[in-house]
């Protein structure tokens, strides 16, 4: 139950009230629970940071309430977790009211560091050789 109720909100959140204040004041496109549907079909729900799948969110790379002709369009969302803060640290420089003009170049940069990050002793201490 709990799992329908966190899908239902996810759909339903951005035409409340509350969602609607959080989104800047703009209001959702009547498309976007479908095009939020489709866009899970083509594309692989995991955060494109982490490779998480918890506490997914479609974001906007540039902000539909400022660019209202590019809510609707792939090339311009990109899944982030709210799990590992990947959506508000890279997608908002951690704080809502701000956007990452780089967004796109800082996922990337992101993704190839914590899939490249040393995860053993040894290969901690030949990383940090550079260093001295």
């Amino acid at each position: 139950m709990n799992f329908f109720l966190a899908w239902l909100e996810f759909f339903i959140e951005p035409f409340t009230r509350e969602g609607r204040m959080r989104l800047g004041g703009a209001a959702r496109s009547s498309q976007w629970p479908a095009f939020k549907i489709e866009y899970a079909k083509t594309h692989l729900p995991v955060c494109a940071v982490c490779g998480g799948t918890a506490q997914l969110n479609l974001h906007h790379l540039r902000p539909f309430h400022v660019f209202p002709e590019l809510e609707l369009v792939e090339s311009n969302v990109v899944w982030l977790c709210n799990a590992k803060e990947c959506h508000i640290r890279i997608g908002h420089l951690s704080n809502f009211q701000s956007i990452n003009p780089n967004g796109k170049e800082d996922i990337a940069i992101w993704r190839d560091k914590i899939r490249n990050r040393p995860m053993t002793s040894e290969n901690i201490k030949v990383e940090m050789k550079q260093y001295k």
